[in-house]
């Protein structure tokens, strides 16, 4: 289960995945948008963990999970 903490006046989410521990800021001040990223969050960890979600190929966890498991394009 992830959570939000609140640095200064923006936000960033932190949770744990098989014994790591990850952080990232959300680079929002909005508490709404803040509360969406940690349900969405939440429940890709949920999938993730259920095996209906796939891990990710690469190191990035976290921007993997609040993409809705979407890879990252490529330019």
């Amino acid at each position: 289960m992830a959570s939000l903490e609140k640095r200064g006046q923006s936000f960033r989410i932190v949770f744990r995945y098989q014994g790591v521990k990850y952080a990232r800021s959300l680079s929002t001040r909005s508490d709404k948008a803040a509360t969406a990223a940690l349900a969405r969050l939440d429940d890709n960890l949920h999938r993730l963990e259920l095996g209906t979600l796939d891990p990710p190929d690469g190191d990035d966890l976290i921007g993997y999970l609040l993409s809705d498991g979407r890879p990252k394009r490529s330019t």
